[in-house]
């Protein structure tokens, strides 16, 4: 069984992404940039289709890893070559977790979820892997439509495994907003913009 859950906003999220090659990707906007997708040193428009669509598929029947790699056809093995495992690895998780995150997104924004739940918490996953990005974000609690969550919300990293979880008014007033004024790091180039575009 698979770790992966299947999560049809994630899914439509994937899918809704236009494949396209590094050289049209560096000339977006980043408003249109966050209906793109590429991947870094993949020049062949079909390729980087492929890897799309593998990842959409992956994420729909909830797969991992390892069975995403064995979709993928031999011409992208053989386009990316030897030593290629770790790069793989970092596509599959940046495409994956910014899915999650993207559908995420568009849950928690519904007018009646931020009713609801009207505060946000950043929620690092803490151990050894933790980058300090990460780790000094973690458990920030601010009100949804803060604007610090337009250069705060996960992925900020390659490989992130950060979340953002909603809180009701109770949870969210007794936890207090947090001071953020004392962060140090930044986000990785490319990462960290609340996807607004185009959604609820």
């Amino acid at each position: 069984m698979s770790l992966f859950e299947t999560f049809q906003a994630a899914v439509d999220e994937l899918r809704s992404r236009i494949a396209v090659s590094d050289d049209e990707y560096e000339s977006l906007v980043d408003a249109a940039r966050e209906r793109a997708f590429s991947v870094a040193g993949l020049a062949q428009q079909r390729l980087v289709e492929q890897v799309l669509d593998t990842l959409a598929k992956a994420v729909e029947r909830g797969q991992g890893l390892d069975e995403w790699r064995r979709q993928l056809g031999e011409d992208l093995k053989q386009a990316w070559g030897k030593g290629s495992a770790f790069r793989l690895e970092t596509i599959f998780r940046n495409a994956v977790q910014t899915a999650y995150n993207r559908g995420r997104y568009q849950q928690m924004t519904h007018p009646t979820i931020m009713r609801m739940r009207p505060y946000w918490m950043y929620d690092a996953v803490l151990d050894k892997r933790t980058t300090p990005i990460c780790r000094e974000r973690d458990r920030t609690v601010k009100e949804a439509t803060d604007q610090w969550w337009n250069s705060n919300y996960p992925p900020l990293h390659h490989r992130c495994r950060s979340a953002v979880r909603t809180l009701t008014r109770r949870q969210g007033e007794g936890r207090g907003v947090t001071d953020t004024s004392e962060v140090e790091s930044s986000p990785q180039s490319g990462f960290g913009a609340a996807p607004t575009q185009g959604l609820i």
